[in-house]
C-alpha cells in the first residue's frame, strides 16, 4: 500500500492545483464583469475571494488595472464603461 501513497498524492495535489487554477480564473471573469455593471455586493464577494487566495491588495490593483488597458477598452473592458447610456 505505501507504493500507491505517493501515486494517490500526487493526484490529490493535480486535483487541487486544477480546482484553484479554475477558481483564479472565476475570480477574474468575476473582475472584468463588474467593470461593465458595478454591483457592491458582488464587488464584495469578489474581493473577499481574491483575499481568501491569498492575493494582496497590490496584486489585485495589477489585475484591476490590467483590465482597464486600452487593449481591453475596445473588447468592452473597465475603460470602456463611462456610467452613462
Amino acid at each position: 500500500m505505501s507504493l500507491q501513497s505517493p501515486k494517490v498524492s500526487s493526484e490529490l495535489k493535480a486535483s487541487v492545483q486544477r480546482s484553484y487554477v479554475e477558481t483564479l480564473q472565476r475570480l477574474d471573469g468575476a473582475l472584468t464583469a463588474i467593470c461593465t455593471e458595478f454591483d457592491p455586493a458582488r464587488y464584495s464577494k469578489v474581493l473577499e475571494g481574491y483575499m481568501l487566495q491569498g492575493i494582496q491588495g497590490k496584486h489585485l490593483a495589477e489585475k484591476v488595472r490590467r483590465v482597464e488597458n486600452p487593449a481591453s477598452t475596445l473588447a468592452g473592458g473597465c475603460g470602456a464603461y463611462q456610467g452613462s447610456a
